[in-house]
């Protein structure tokens, strides 16, 4: 079996380079010198996105299923190929993917965890088929130690969208309320003591705002305009819900900042007119 690999980002080299480890892997980034630097260039074999179409599985990582798509239909030629794209995509684009490509086969299959979780192999799987075969769930299995089989295409795409939504709107909550203690002269840091051993603790309240918060860091390796291009792509599914609007609101703006996302608690800081101590 002939794999590919496209789409050397900040969660897609350390995905790469894990699956190198283990067996020959054939990448192309558009810019070359990330597939011929470091880690990378020891483990795999740079090629040309033309020298993909012999691939029995192509792995795309890439901003959106905007750009996996496009190069994917390319791909979509000669012999039949199976397209696992780890993109965070629209779920609407990942069933027109599908469709456009058969009889070659397209899994959408974003992945969770952040950079670290990719150079550990702990990230999350979720995969948009009802199953896989033995082989590609093994390959899956090198960089994620939890496979979910979420259903049909473009399910996978449709609940990552959502756990994004969740996981900056549980930032930004979580930060508001943060921040309303400390106007009242409570420490935020023995807050969130109390907090993370009680029943308001979320991941938020654990790592990001311990880790990338109270420590100026902002460094967790996932940019704020990939984070509203995943909320806005679960507008479709949350919009006549309660909440979605407003919280899906407060990132309006932040479309092209490629800041870190967890900057986005500056917002927050702004509009309550009190700041963080780092």
């Amino acid at each position: 079996m002939k794999i590919g690999f496209i789409g050397l980002g900040q969660i897609g080299l350390p995905t790469a380079i894990r699956i190198g480890k283990k067996v020959p892997l054939h990448v192309w980034n558009r810019t070359p010198e990330k597939a011929n630097t470091g880690v990378i260039a020891r483990n795999s074999i740079s090629s040309t996105l033309e020298q993909m179409h012999d691939k029995n599985v192509i792995f795309t990582c890439l901003p959106s299923t905007l750009e996996s798509g496009t190069i994917i239909r390319k791909l979509a030629c000669g012999k039949t190929k199976t397209f696992i794209d780890l993109s965070s995509g629209c779920f609407h684009q990942s069933r027109e993917i599908a469709a456009d490509i058969e009889p070659h086969t397209y899994i959408d299959a974003p992945i969770s965890g952040g950079p670290k979780g990719a150079e550990a192999g702990t990230l999350t799987s979720m995969v948009g088929a009802d199953t896989v075969s033995p082989d590609l769930r093994e390959l899956i299995g090198i960089y994620a130690n939890n496979i979910v089989l979420c259903g049909g295409v473009g399910n996978g795409n449709a609940i990552k969208s959502v756990n994004n939504y969740l996981n900056v709107s549980h930032l930004m909550l979580a930060s508001d309320a943060l921040l309303g203690l400390k106007k009242q002269g409570i420490d935020p840091a023995i807050a969130l003591e109390a907090i993370n051993g009680s029943s308001g603790r979320s991941l938020q309240t654990q790592e990001r705002i311990p880790n990338e918060i109270i420590t100026g860091n902002y460094n967790y390796g996932f940019k704020l305009n990939l984070m509203c291009k995943d909320v806005k792509n679960a507008n479709s599914l949350l919009n006549s819900g309660v909440f979605y609007n407003t919280m899906s609101q407060c990132l309006d703006g932040c479309e092209e900042v490629r800041d870190d996302y967890t900057t986005i608690v500056n917002k927050i800081e702004q509009w309550n007119n009190e700041e963080f101590d780092y």
